[in-house]
């Protein structure tokens, strides 16, 4: 019986020898001589499971920014870029720092590279013009946002209602300050946003300057929203006024920290109530202060979601109706449009907004307080 057993177990071994060499025999027969590549059968199969993968969108976007030296629009790029990394896209970014000629020849130079769409914030309204007709006459497609491009060579538009923003700086400030002298520290005006900004506030406060419990002493706009300029033009009108101000609106937050460096040299910062826009954090960190009372922040993943998401419906030639909220008309043509959505931030709920959310950390914005 032992023996028996022996026998059955060599046979087998036998067995699974055989077996084994016939299949390194099909093998060799299913590889081209002299070569490690499958052949016949097997190379079909091997073909159909490589059509099985998914395949990748090898589309590349020319990212022509405005400027990547304002807070605002470093967090579009770096949510650009991550987001971009998760729909398989490839970005080509480039930043004008606020130059419009830089900008004319970084479109003209991503056009010549061949990119499949170009996405720009537009560095002066006008100016950017010649560059997107080169780039439309290309047959490439142009997504604009986060500034207004003054002609119909575009396909979408991704835009902050500025008016509607500019309201909502006003009415915020209102519940700081409802009565006194106002100064206006507002953007380069080479863009459409400053004028719709100030519409916007305008609009909230007219009541009060048509009733004289508000009065508008001083306004100017600055070249490349720099935060000197705003300082040197708030330093400037607490001199005319002999520090009579009630009230400061700044276009955005690089512009009201030029403007409460200038308070804090006569001493008014945490005094006068200024607002500012971006959510930048040395502006959080103010507010949290006491030396700045508002800001607005913008969604910048879903910014990013949507630019690249339209980038990518203009690349495949797929409709934009998904994307688009309204259409805007420009140079008489409707362009599609999105919109960015914003919100106001205090010190009432600058916690929610921005901790909470994990946009920053307490210990960031409560750093000087």
């Amino acid at each position: 019986m032992k023996q028996s057993k022996i026998r059955v177990s060599i046979i087998c071994m036998c067995a699974a020898l055989i077996l084994g060499v016939c299949g390194c025999s099909q093998k060799a027969q299913n590889e081209a001589p002299g070569t490690n590549e499958p052949s016949g059968a097997a190379a079909q199969q091997e073909q159909e499971e490589q059509e099985a993968l998914p395949e990748e969108e090898g589309i590349t976007v020319g990212v022509a920014q405005c400027t990547t030296q304002e807070e605002r629009w470093r967090n579009d790029a770096n949510a650009l870029q991550k987001k971009a990394d998760e729909l398989g896209l490839s970005l080509q970014m480039v930043d004008a720092a606020n130059d419009t000629a830089t900008q004319a020849t970084q479109i003209e130079n991503l056009v010549s590279s061949g990119v499949d769409v170009i996405l720009v914030s537009p560095t002066d309204s006008d100016a950017i013009t010649p560059a997107l007709a080169q780039a439309k006459a290309a047959g490439i497609p142009v997504v604009v946002w986060g500034r207004q491009a003054n002609t119909a060579d575009q396909d979408f538009f991704i835009i902050n209602d500025f008016v509607e923003t500019g309201k909502k700086m006003a009415q915020t400030a209102l519940e700081a300050c409802s009565a006194g002298n106002v100064v206006l520290i507002g953007g380069d005006k080479s863009s459409t946003v400053p004028t719709e900004m100030t519409e916007g506030m305008m609009s909230v406060l007219q009541p009060r300057l048509d009733d004289g419990s508000m009065k508008l002493v001083f306004e100017q706009y600055i070249t490349n929203w720099m935060p000197d300029g705003a300082m040197s033009a708030m330093e400037n009108a607490l001199t005319q006024l002999g520090n009579d101000v009630d009230l400061v609106l700044c276009h955005n937050d690089g512009m009201a920290g030029g403007a409460i460096q200038a308070l804090e040299g006569q001493g008014l910062a945490g005094t006068v109530p200024v607002v500012g826009m971006d959510a930048e954090i040395a502006a959080l960190q103010r507010i949290v202060e006491g030396k700045q009372y508002s800001t607005v922040i913008f969604d910048h993943e879903g910014t990013a979601d949507i630019c690249l998401r339209a980038a990518q419906a203009l690349a495949k030639g797929e409709p934009l109706d998904s994307l688009a909220v309204k259409k805007t008309t420009i140079e008489g043509a409707e362009i599609p449009t999105g919109e960015i959505p914003t919100i106001m931030i205090t010190n009432e709920n600058i916690m929610e907004v921005c901790v909470d959310s994990g946009i920053h950390t307490k210990e960031e914005i409560y750093l000087n307080a």
